[in-house]
């Protein structure tokens, strides 16, 4: 079973169970723009996968888009950034319980791979699917 759902909903749900297993903010800004170091990266998604395990679920997909599928993301809404680092405009990731997978297309394989460096993201391009 996949879950496709905004994880900030999730985690207001599961706020007990997940306090304990992710020892960072799950909203950390810094001047108003996301830190995109790779040790709150990695830990982001550790907390992520974390959560498909005790919760028994194959993965986690979070598209570019907002929670209104709009193309243009205001920065308070870029999930897929938050979460991976990669600040394209196209893209999707999916995080299983052991692997995190970043789907772009050629525009951005360049910038994912990047963006993503030292995060244990792989990068794959859409159409290679």
């Amino acid at each position: 079973m996949f879950i496709f759902h905004r994880f900030d909903t999730i985690f207001k749900i599961n706020k007990i169970k997940i306090k304990f297993l992710c020892n960072i903010s799950l909203y950390t800004l810094y001047n108003n723009s996301m830190i995109k170091n790779n040790a709150y990266i990695l830990n982001r998604i550790k907390c992520i996968q974390s959560f498909l395990k005790i919760k028994n679920l194959d993965g986690f997909i979070q598209p570019r888009s907002d929670s209104y599928l709009g193309e243009y993301v205001p920065q308070s809404d870029s999930r897929l950034e938050w979460i991976s680092g990669f600040s394209g405009s196209a893209g999707e990731i999916l995080i299983l319980r052991n692997s995190a997978i970043l789907f772009v297309d050629s525009r951005y394989t360049i910038q994912a791979s990047n963006e993503t460096k030292k995060t244990n993201i792989k990068v794959v391009l859409s159409s290679e699917i």
